[in-house]
């Protein structure tokens, strides 16, 4: 009863034992020389976090350069007018299309 309660709140509990894990040696290098915990585990996940932030806008960017070029693509193809196969039919092709044994294979 108290694991089906607190299960909305399990991968929360996953991704603070590894972070935790993962920033437990840096934590440790920074205490060298920070002398007080407190501060090297703030600059640790401070390092953690930047680091986290530098990959995604990194990985954005990525991301929106591959979507242009898909807009690009699917302009030059014909893909676009195959999008509108199912405007040209009825529902009731489409209903007696799924009804067949190769429409059944497909759901």
């Amino acid at each position: 009863m108290v694991i089906f309660t607190l299960r909305p709140l399990i991968p929360a509990f996953c991704l603070a034992l590894v972070l935790i894990y993962v920033t437990n040696p840096l934590t440790n290098f920074f205490q060298k020389y920070m002398k007080r915990r407190f501060l090297a585990t703030s600059a640790s996940f401070l390092t953690v976090i930047l680091s986290f932030l530098a990959l995604s806008l990194i990985l954005l960017g990525e991301v929106l350069s591959e979507a242009a070029h898909v807009a690009e693509y699917l302009q030059t193809q014909q893909l676009a007018a195959d999008v509108n196969l199912f405007q040209k039919l009825s529902e009731s092709q489409i209903i007696r299309n799924l009804l067949t044994e190769n429409g059944m294979n497909y759901v």
